[in-house]
């Protein structure tokens, strides 16, 4: 196709991470994908295709980094939230502002935990003080995205090793050496780089893989 329409085709993939509830496929797809980026370097015809793909990097932590389409081309990440965004996102949500200094305090700037709980908050689901005791529980709004990076986890040792030290240390902990297991935990959004000094992304994060992992901080 590339070759006879002589032109730039773009391809469009959106919620590529839905692929990994098929893990017989993912491999073989996500593998396909580098392997068009990878022939675009070398080859003119395939020059000519541009793909655009828009997932969750919460599976990042499953998927072979030199067979992933993810950590090539050009990144665009979803920034944190800052405290004017949330504030504004609660009001379009219709609810108290005054909530926002404690849902923040828990996730962060998280763009997928700020919303879901302002989601479940706006359908009169749960209150911002039964939010702040279920939490870090697995009987929490958050229990999907935590039992998903659980699996990962805990399947992967190098990654939960890494992942331990940063939990157990009281400050940000200095990894020198990026190393892959890192880079993954970063890719997956549970934790956050400054320099060469890392940290859990956020608080609800470290109190639960805390819990989870074998120890308490």
């Amino acid at each position: 196709m590339l070759f006879f329409l002589g032109k730039e085709v773009v391809l469009l993939l959106d919620e590529v991470d839905e692929l990994y509830k098929y893990p017989e496929i993912t491999e073989d797809f996500c593998g396909m994908l580098r392997s068009w980026y990878e022939e675009s370097k070398t080859l003119e015809i395939w020059e000519n295709l541009r793909m655009v793909i828009a997932y969750s990097t919460e599976y990042h932590g499953t998927l072979d980094i030199y067979q992933s389409p993810f950590n090539v081309g050009k990144q665009i990440e979803l920034k944190e939230f800052t405290e004017e965004e949330v504030t504004l996102l609660t009001l379009r949500h219709q609810l108290d502002p005054k909530i926002v200094t404690d849902l923040m305090s828990i996730v962060g700037g998280h763009p997928y935990l700020i919303r879901l709980a302002l989601y479940k908050m706006s359908q009169e689901e749960l209150t911002i003080e039964n939010l702040l005791k279920e939490a870090p529980t697995d009987s929490g709004i958050y229990r999907d995205h935590f039992s998903r990076h659980l699996e990962t986890i805990e399947k992967r040792a190098k990654i939960k090793a890494v992942f331990q030290e940063i939990l157990k240390a009281n400050s940000p902990l200095r990894l020198p050496d990026k190393n892959r297991e890192v880079c993954q935990l970063e890719g997956m959004g549970l934790i956050t780089m400054k320099g060469d000094y890392a940290q859990p992304r956020c608080q609800l994060y470290r109190q639960y893989f805390q819990e989870r992992l074998g120890f308490a901080g």
